[in-house]
């Protein structure tokens, strides 16, 4: 029997945080594949640049994950003006491939990929069943379309992130989404103060940033953190 002074914990809270838990297990394991899966586009298709976004709640774009600062600003051009590839690939459910001829209405999205270097895009929906949650994003920077090779590793991966996200909740899922755009902010953050410190340009900060993330085998997140706090702390005491 128990004793009239034992508290009890509501069963629903319980619940709750087991169904948090595992949630959060299963995004760190989405977390992996997401980073795997723009890895081995990267190793296979090396004149391409890659993402993921995906939606939040909301219906807003986000850039979940990018190699680089090309595709970074592709991503963030997209999210601005609702239009482009990934925006179209999402939306319409279907394979998005375009150039600046087929698709001439994306005008800000073809003057950032011309700044960039992009010739051609690549978005394929992340679906799963009647749920769209996003694209894998693939930009060319050399002349011509992306080839059936890429395209089809594309569609492949694709086809497994799809999958997975299926497995997430999606209050837990939303979540993390809201997580990615604080990060995002604090990467920027942290390249404006490597572009001052370091003299270079936006590219060059975020290359900074993700050989670090390489080379000491952390989160860019944690690099990017690290990088504000101290700059912080310098504030605080320039001495």
């Amino acid at each position: 029997m128990k004793g009239s002074g034992e508290r009890r914990v509501p069963e629903e809270r319980v619940e709750s945080d087991i169904e948090q838990h595992v949630g959060q297990v299963a995004w760190t394991a989405l977390s992996t594949l997401l980073e795997g899966v723009l890895q081995i586009v990267r190793q296979v298709a090396p004149s391409t640049s890659s993402s993921i976004t995906l939606v939040n709640a909301e219906g807003a774009f986000i850039s979940y994950d990018a190699l680089d600062e090309i595709a970074d600003r592709l991503d963030a051009v997209q999210s601005a003006a609702q239009s482009g590839p990934s925006v179209e690939a999402t939306s319409l459910g279907k394979i998005v491939a375009s150039t600046p001829e087929a698709h001439p209405s994306w005008a800000q999205f073809w003057s950032v990929a011309g700044d960039v270097g992009v010739t051609a895009a690549l978005s394929i929906p992340l679906r799963s069943g009647d749920t769209t949650y996003g694209a894998l994003n693939v930009y060319a920077t050399e002349p011509g379309p992306i080839s059936e090779i890429e395209a089809g590793l594309a569609r492949t991966m694709a086809d497994h992130i799809s999958n997975a996200l299926a497995l997430i909740d999606a209050s837990a899922l939303n979540t993390q989404l809201q997580e990615a755009i604080t990060t995002r902010q604090l990467i920027g953050e942290a390249k404006g103060i490597l572009m001052e410190s370091e003299s270079c340009t936006r590219d060059e900060a975020f290359d900074l940033l993700r050989r670090a993330s390489q080379r000491t085998n952390r989160k860019l997140r944690d690099i990017a953190q690290e990088i504000v706090d101290a700059a912080e702390r310098r504030a605080q005491d320039p001495t």
